[in-house]
C-alpha cells in the first residue's frame, strides 16, 4: 500500500522517489540491475532469515512462499530484479499478510527489523514503516488493539524513531501512521508529533516528501505553532508551487476558515 497525498502532493512524493533512485513499478522506470544493492546482509536481517514462522502462514504454498522469499531474504537472491522491482513485490507481501485471518504474530517485529536494518533500499525500510501503521489499523478493526499492550508500546516507539528521518521519505510515512494512530490510540504523543511535524515543514532541508506530509498533517491537525512555518512557506517563491498551494491550504485550516468547498 502506499501513502496518500492530498492533491498535488502525490506528484512531489513521485519526484523525490525518481531522484533517489527507488520507486515502484507503476510510477517510474526499472532501477538498473547495476544498482542493485549487493551488501552482506546485517545481522538483524541474518536473525530474520532464520526465522521461517510467517512462512507457515503463506497462503496459497508455492507462490506466496516465494513472494515471502524477497521479503525475508537479500536483494541479490533475483540479480536480474532491480531494487524498485524488489521493494514493489515486498510491498505486495506485506500486504497479502495483513489480509490473512490471522496476522502472523511476528508480523511487528519483522515490520521493525526491516525498517531498522539499513542495508536495506529506503523504500522497503519506507514500506515497512506504513505497514507497521497499516498493522496497528488492522488490529483495530478486527477489535483486537490494545494501546496499553506491550506490542503498541513497540509500535509507537519505532514510529516515533522513524519520524526522525527527515532527510528520506521515511518520515513521511511516520508521520502518517503516527496521525492515524492516534485515532484510535490515545497513548500516542499528540503534542510529540505535532512538534515533529512541525519542525519538518520549517525545515527546507527535509526530504521533499517529508517535508509535504508535513505541511499536509499541520493543516489536518491544526497545529497552530506551525503557523509561521506555513507563512514562509508561502512567502518562499522559490520552492514549489505544490508546496505553496498546500501550505495555503494547511493555513485556513489551521486559521480555522471553512475549507469544505
Amino acid at each position: 500500500m502506499l501513502m496518500v497525498f492530498s492533491g498535488g502532493l502525490a506528484m512531489m512524493y513521485c519526484h523525490f522517489v525518481r531522484n533517489n533512485k527507488v520507486a515502484t513499478q507503476s510510477r517510474i522506470d526499472t532501477v538498473p540491475p547495476s544498482e542493485i544493492n549487493r551488501r552482506p546482509p546485517s545481522a538483524p536481517r541474518r536473525k530474520m532469515l532464520a526465522v521461517p514462522a510467517l512462512e507457515q502462514h503463506a497462503a496459497p504454498p508455492i507462490e506466496s512462499k516465494e513472494r515471502m522469499s524477497f521479503l525475508l531474504t537479500e536483494e541479490k537472491v533475483v540479480p536480474e530484479i532491480g531494487v524498485a522491482e524488489l521493494a514493489s513485490e515486498k510491498n505486495q507481501v506485506m500486504d497479502e499478510l495483513l489480509d490473512q485471518p490471522q496476522i502472523p504474530s511476528d508480523y511487528a517485529d519483522v515490520m521493525a527489523g526491516l525498517y531498522r536494518d539499513k542495508s536495506q533500499d529506503v523504500l522497503t525500510r519506507d514500506f515497512a514503516v506504513q505497514h507497521i501503521g497499516l498493522y496497528a489499523q488492522a488490529l483495530e478493526r478486527r477489535g483486537e488493539y490494545d494501546a496499553d499492550a506491550a506490542e503498541s508500546q513497540k509500535l509507537r516507539a519505532v514510529l516515533f524513531d522513524a519520524a526522525r528521518e527527515t532527510r528520506t521519505i521515511i518520515a513521511a510515512a511516520a508521520f502518517r501512521a503516527l496521525a492515524d494512530m492516534s485515532e484510535f490510540d490515545s497513548r500516542v504523543d499528540a503534542r510529540r508529533l505535532d512538534v515533529l511535524i512541525s519542525r519538518c515543514a520549517a525545515d527546507s532541508s527535509s526530504a521533499p516528501a517529508a517535508r509535504a506530509m508535513a505541511v499536509q498533517l499541520c493543516g489536518e491537525r491544526r497545529v497552530s505553532s506551525a503557523r509561521s512555518a506555513l507563512e514562509a512557506i508561502c512567502a518562499d517563491k522559490s520552492a514549489p508551487e505544490v508546496l505553496r498551494r498546500s501550505a495555503r491550504y494547511s493555513m485556513s485550516c489551521v486559521e480555522g476558515k471553512d475549507v469544505s468547498q
